[in-house]
């Protein structure tokens, strides 16, 4: 069964956890969350400072990513 995953977005994670409006994790701004398999648990993260470089690791992993409309 293919890992799921949801991309998630710096500027949300950001907001939700009122870190400074000045932080832009180095750069790293699309993410990935790798979920539990019933999707109730953030396993790890991964940031990537372009969507094509996230995506590209999406498709090489296969991964099953559950809230993506592309």
């Amino acid at each position: 069964m293919k890992q799921k995953a949801e991309f998630i977005e710096w500027e949300d994670i950001k907001r939700d956890a009122k870190l400074p409006k000045e932080d832009n994790n180095d750069g790293y701004i699309y993410g990935i969350a790798y979920l539990s398999e019933d999707e109730c648990d953030t396993l790890d993260c991964e940031w990537f400072k372009t969507n094509e470089e996230r995506y590209a690791q999406a498709e090489q992993e296969k991964l099953n990513v559950i809230n993506y409309i592309g």
